[in-house]
């Protein structure tokens, strides 16, 4: 299994809604700190890692993705070059992304997206971060998984020295 098979892009409104509904199950504590008071297994959907939300797990399951797609196109004579953050922490004590980093991760998407033409249907990269839905959520790994099909696609198509012989291929033109 590849990092574009992890990839998420069916996010509904029902998933954010979700993400709410078990936001407002934390609660500050006597010391202040959050608590849970929602059910054990509530606590478990979120400890989960909830699809409605967009976290550090989205963004390195991302990351990957773009090193994984960057290093085959490198591999295969195409010049990419890809900087992306893979070790973002969530938990307690998460890592919060800039506005210049999510600027980078979505810039980097389009590099990749850029690389070799796309399906009419694939989604341009959104550009609107303070507005980031979870329709941009999809678009973003939609748009890795599109670019990974059509890798898939060019790799079925290539043909190898000495498996045509004469009159196996059809003449265009």
């Amino acid at each position: 299994m590849s990092v574009i098979d992890t990839l998420i892009y069916d996010r509904t409104a029902a998933d954010v809604e979700r993400v709410y509904t078990l936001a407002k199950l934390w609660v500050p504590g006597n010391d202040g700190k959050p608590i849970f008071i929602g059910t054990p297994s509530e606590k478990a959907e979120w400890d989960a890692g909830l699809k409605g939300a967009y976290n550090a797990s989205d963004l390195n399951r991302v990351g990957a993705a773009l090193q994984y797609l960057a290093q085959w196109f490198e591999t295969h004579g195409y010049s990419v070059d890809v900087s992306v953050k893979t070790d973002w922490v969530g938990g307690e004590l998460p890592d919060v992304p800039t506005m210049v980093q999510l600027q980078s991760y979505l810039a980097q998407v389009e590099k990749i997206r850029s690389v070799v033409p796309v399906f009419p249907d694939t989604l341009q990269v959104p550009d609107d971060l303070p507005a980031f839905t979870w329709q941009d959520a999809n678009a973003v790994e939609k748009i890795l998984a599109d670019v990974e099909q059509l890798i898939q696609n060019m790799e079925q198509a290539w043909i190898y020295s000495g498996e045509v012989e004469c009159g196996e291929v059809p003449a265009y033109g």
